[in-house]
């Protein structure tokens, strides 16, 4: 370093080119470092929006699920109301069969509300009574 000074002495301008060539150096490795930094917080703001993006849709996809599911449960509860119906329909248009005296006759329907008599509900309601095997697990009609 002693050196270095002594030669400053000898040779001002030489001293002044280093120095200003030093300064250039530093001035590039610190326009280097900046645009390291610059490039570090735009990708930290791209992963962040990335992130906030993803979730956003992933709650709506979410929500869009639930939906499905209310209407897929909608749809298959109307689909199971006019199974019956067009069993009872289908039953209405045949012809009742004669029944044999040693088959048991199953019981009424029963009504509901109790005071209530509708002749035609109640004939659906006997056949379709009827046509239900013996073994399965009794309806709710």
């Amino acid at each position: 370093m002693a050196r270095i000074f002594a030669a400053s002495q000898n040779f001002p301008l030489q001293m002044l080119r280093m120095l200003e060539n030093n300064l250039k150096r530093e001035r590039r490795i610190f326009a280097i470092v900046v645009g390291l930094l610059i490039f570090a917080a735009l990708c930290g703001a791209a992963a962040t929006t990335v992130f906030v993006l993803s979730s956003g849709l992933e709650t709506d996809q979410d929500a869009v699920q639930a939906a499905m599911r209310g209407v897929n449960v909608s749809v298959f509860s109307r689909y199971n109301m006019l199974t019956p119906g067009s069993m009872l329909f289908e039953l209405g248009a045949v012809a009742p069969k004669s029944q044999d005296s040693g088959l048991a006759i199953k019981p009424r329907c029963d009504a509901y509300p109790s005071g209530r008599e509708d002749q035609a509900l109640a004939a659906a309601c006997d056949a379709a009574r009827q046509s239900i095997p013996e073994e399965s697990t009794p309806p709710r009609l």
